[in-house]
């Protein structure tokens, strides 16, 4: 029995022995390692860093570090694996959590990154968790996840510029632009300067026929930078014409068809506003270019075809109007039809 004891405890310290040489081992290709990253020899790192592993492999540690050196040469795959690691070893740690939940976003892994964020909320709620959950539920296009999250993220910091604009945007995704627009007001008030939330806003009023407000917040975004490229020039155009301000509607889209000379839906909007101003003549000359560039376009035709009649040329009118008809009977039902604006 006594030689028994004897060699269970010489086995005992072998293993012991082993394993303090095991960790020196491991602790000194760390330490190789790090000097080898710190003087940019990365293969030289690299190959330490992995000895170093195999002997400690749950050394957090050094797992940390393998990963960031992964990070410094935006391997960002092989880092995730390192983190993953990390996050087993470590299930309630929260800064391999956040690396994962980053690395995946980044790589748009959105599944993923809405399992780590959701995880990461639980175990350390934060404003800026939430937000990074919530777009990760806009990018996998669940917005009721998505405005839940935001919801969140605001009642932590009601002043929240960037918050409330992505809570107003989630709204306005789901056609909700009523509730949208508060949102947009509070993201605006908090970061004024922010001249595509202004022109969003826009937009919306837009949207909602709120026209006096939509060109408000057009040229207050165009004020603070934003380019008047095409879309801006069309959508304040559209809602000039929307406020019966005729002129300045046609005079901003004519800006617009001196870029698109040959937009068609522009022309018929130009001509339209015209013949709603009583300028017949000018919307007849507007509708015939639309009907030069586009001959199948008998929406037009019948348009012109009423202009004429407008000005007294009844039986030309009436000629013209009818030949649209018997190209496309649906306009029959034009005569009937109220415009737009």
């Amino acid at each position: 029995m006594k030689i028994a004891a004897v060699t269970i405890i010489s086995l005992f310290n072998i293993v012991i022995t082993n394993a303090f040489a095991g960790a020196d081992s491991s602790n000194f290709y760390f330490a190789k390692a790090k000097s080898f990253q710190e003087e940019r020899r990365w293969n030289d790192a690299e190959n330490h860093y992995q000895k170093a592993i195999a002997l400690n492999p749950n050394n957090y540690e050094i797992q940390q570090s393998f990963g960031n050196y992964f990070l410094e040469l935006r391997k960002y795959k092989e880092a995730k694996t390192v983190f993953e690691k990390m996050h087993q070893l470590r299930p309630a740690d929260t800064t391999a959590l956040s690396k994962l939940a980053t690395l995946s976003f980044n790589l748009k892994k959105y599944p993923e990154a809405v399992l780590y964020l959701s995880e990461l909320s639980h175990l350390s709620p934060s404003e800026y968790t939430d937000l990074r959950l919530g777009k990760a539920y806009t990018q996998t296009e669940d917005h009721g996840k998505a405005i839940a999250a935001f919801f969140a993220a605001v009642n932590k910091n009601p002043r929240s510029g960037e918050g409330n604009y992505e809570l107003g945007r989630s709204f306005s995704e789901t056609s909700n632009y009523r509730k949208a627009i508060p949102y947009y007001q509070h993201a605006i008030a908090a970061e004024p300067a922010k001249f595509m939330w202004v022109y969003e806003l826009g937009l919306l009023y837009f949207a909602l026929s709120e026209n006096e407000n939509a060109i408000a917040s057009l040229e207050q975004a165009a004020t603070l930078g934003l380019p008047k490229d095409l879309a801006y020039l069309e959508n304040l155009g559209m809602a000039q014409l929307g406020t019966k301000d005729y002129q300045k509607g046609i005079t901003t889209l004519e800006q617009l068809l001196v870029k698109k000379p040959n937009d068609g839906e522009v022309m018929y909007q130009v001509a339209q506003a015209w013949y709603k101003n009583g300028k017949f003549d000018k919307a007849r000359e507007m509708w015939e270019k639309v009907v030069t560039n586009d001959a199948t376009n008998y929406r037009a035709l019948y348009m012109i075809g009423m202009t004429y009649q407008k000005t007294g040329n009844i039986a030309k009118g009436r000629e013209i109007s009818d030949k649209a008809i018997a190209s496309d009977p649906s306009l029959v039902n034009m005569r009937h039809e109220k415009f737009s604006f």
